[in-house]
C-alpha cells in the first residue's frame, strides 16, 4: 500500500506558509487521507456544506475564529438548509432564538465568500455538475443524486470536512472519488408492480425507503424501473433511501448513466445477493407511515427536498384554483433559486392564499416554524415522515400529493386507498 503524498502546494499548506487557516484546513484532509488509505487529495471543482444548520455555540466559535483569519472559500460553494427561513423571521415568535442565531452563522460562511443558497437540493442551482466531475458535496440526498442521477463523484462528505475542502480546492481521493467503489452491490428486482404505482412518486420513495434499510452502506442496482421515470422520482427515491439507510449512491438500469445495461452497473462481477421487491414489500413500508397518525388534520407539509419548479407546477394542477381550507395549513419548503424561477414564470399568484406559506432556506420539521402541530400533519414526503416526529414531536400521515392537496382543500384527510390495491 502506498503512503500518502502531499502535492509541493499541499505541504507549504501543511506547513503554514499560507496561513492558520489553510494549515488546519490541510492537517484534517491529509489525516482523512491517511486513514482512509488514500493515496493523494484531488482537485474539486466546487463545493455543498451543511455547517449553515446552527446545532450549537461550538459553531459559530469555529467558523469565527477562520473569518477573523480572513479564510475564504478557493471554489465555488453553497450552503445547504439553514435552521431557519431568513428572509421570513415573522413566521416565527417573536424574538425567537432560531432566527438570531441561524442568521449569526450564515453570516460568517458569507464572509468566507459561500453562496447563501441555502437548499438541501443544490442540483436545481445553475452550476449543477456534469457527469464525472469531482465535487464535494454534504447533504445526504444531494450526495446520492449527484452520484446516481448525475454522474458526479462526491462521497459524503462530513461537517468540517466539507468546509477544508472548499477552502482548500482538494479532497482525499477515496471512497466514490475510485471507479472500482462505484461498482453496483446488491440487485433489487422489481417483480409484477402495478404500471400505476410506477407512474406515481409515492412508489419511489416507499421504493426508496425499502432498499435504503435493506442495502445498508453498500451500493443498490434497481432493476425494472421504466425508463419514463423522472430525476424528481429518483431524487425522492434516493432522499427516503438515505433516510432508512447509508448508501451514497444507486444504479438504476437503463436510467442513470454508469447503469446502461445491468452489467455495465455491476462492472462485469456479480453481485453479493439479488432482492426481488414485490407490491406486498411496497405496502409494508406505507403502513408503517399511515398507521400511527392521530387527531384532526391541521397542517400540509410539502417541500422535503426542497420542492423542484416542476412540483410547484402539479400542485397548481391539483388545486385546480380552488382555495384550501381555512382550517389547514399549507407550507411548501423551496430554495430562494426555485422560488424566483416561480416569480419569474408568474406562477407565484397560484399561491397567493393566506394559509399557504412558501417557506425558504429551511426546513418545517426544524425548529419553532409551523404554528399547529396538535393534530395530524399530513405530507407527500417520506423523508419528512420519517424525520419530523422525533424532531418536531407530531403525529404524521404519508400519503400521496393528490390526496394532501385534496386533503387541504377539504380541511379534513382524503385518502384514496383503492390506488394501492393490486
Amino acid at each position: 500500500m502506498t503512503d500518502f503524498l502531499p502535492s509541493h502546494q499541499d505541504q507549504r499548506r501543511l506547513d503554514g506558509k499560507e496561513g492558520a487557516s489553510l494549515q488546519f484546513a490541510m492537517q484534517l484532509l491529509s489525516r482523512i487521507a491517511v486513514a482512509t488509505h488514500a493515496e493523494r487529495l484531488i482537485d474539486i471543482s466546487q463545493a455543498h456544506l451543511v455547517g449553515s444548520y446552527y446545532s450549537g455555540p461550538a459553531d459559530c466559535v469555529f467558523i469565527e475564529k477562520l473569518a477573523a483569519d480572513k479564510a475564504c472559500v478557493l471554489v465555488p460553494t453553497t450552503l445547504n438548509s439553514s435552521s431557519a427561513d431568513l428572509q421570513r423571521p415573522a413566521l416565527y415568535p417573536a424574538n425567537s432564538p432560531s432566527v438570531k442565531s441561524a442568521c449569526r452563522i450564515v453570516k460568517l460562511y458569507q464572509q468566507m465568500g459561500c453562496d447563501i443558497a441555502l437548499t438541501c437540493a443544490p442540483y436545481y442551482l445553475p452550476q449543477t455538475p456534469k457527469q464525472n466531475e469531482v465535487i464535494a458535496w454534504a447533504e445526504s440526498n444531494a450526495v446520492i443524486y449527484a452520484n446516481s442521477v448525475i454522474g458526479a463523484r462526491t462521497n459524503k462528505t462530513f461537517q468540517y470536512l466539507d468546509l477544508c475542502a472548499a477552502l482548500t480546492g482538494r479532497i482525499p481521493e477515496q471512497g466514490l472519488y475510485l471507479n472500482t467503489n462505484r461498482r453496483g452491490q446488491v440487485v433489487y428486482q422489481l417483480r409484477n408492480i402495478p404500471d400505476h404505482w410506477l407512474a406515481e412518486d409515492n412508489f419511489y420513495q416507499l421504493l426508496g425507503f425499502f432498499i435504503g434499510d435493506d442495502v445498508s452502506d453498500k451500493i443498490p442496482v434497481i432493476s425494472g424501473l421504466p425508463t419514463s421515470t423522472s430525476k424528481d422520482n429518483l431524487r425522492n427515491l434516493g432522499a427516503a433511501a438515505g433516510s432508512s439507510g447509508n448508501m451514497a449512491m444507486f444504479h438504476a438500469v437503463g436510467i442513470t448513466p454508469e447503469a446502461k445495461t445491468l452489467e455495465d452497473a455491476l462492472q462485469w462481477q456479480p453481485p453479493i445477493r439479488t432482492v426481488i421487491v414485490t407490491a406486498n414489500d411496497i405496502l409494508k413500508v406505507k403502513h408503517s407511515f399511515t398507521s400511527t397518525s392521530k387527531g384532526e388534520l391541521s397542517t400540509v407539509c410539502l417541500g422535503t427536498p426542497h420542492f423542484s419548479l416542476e412540483e410547484f407546477k402539479q400542485v397548481i394542477q391539483l388545486l385546480d384554483d380552488r382555495k384550501i381550507s381555512k382550517a389547514i395549513t399549507l407550507y411548501i419548503s423551496t430554495s430562494r433559486h426555485v422560488l424566483k424561477q416561480l416569480n419569474d414564470s408568474h406562477l407565484i399568484s397560484h399561491f397567493d392564499q393566506e394559509n399557504i406559506v412558501i417557506v425558504t432556506d429551511t426546513c418545517t420539521y426544524y425548529g419553532d416554524l409551523i404554528k399547529n402541530t396538535t393534530g395530524t400533519v399530513m405530507t407527500a414526503s417520506l423523508k419528512w415522515a420519517h424525520y419530523a416526529p422525533g424532531n418536531i414531536n407530531v403525529s404524521v400521515l404519508f400519503s400521496r400529493l393528490t390526496d394532501c392537496i385534496e386533503s387541504a382543500v377539504y380541511g379534513k384527510t382524503q385518502i384514496n386507498e383503492n390506488f394501492w390495491k393490486h
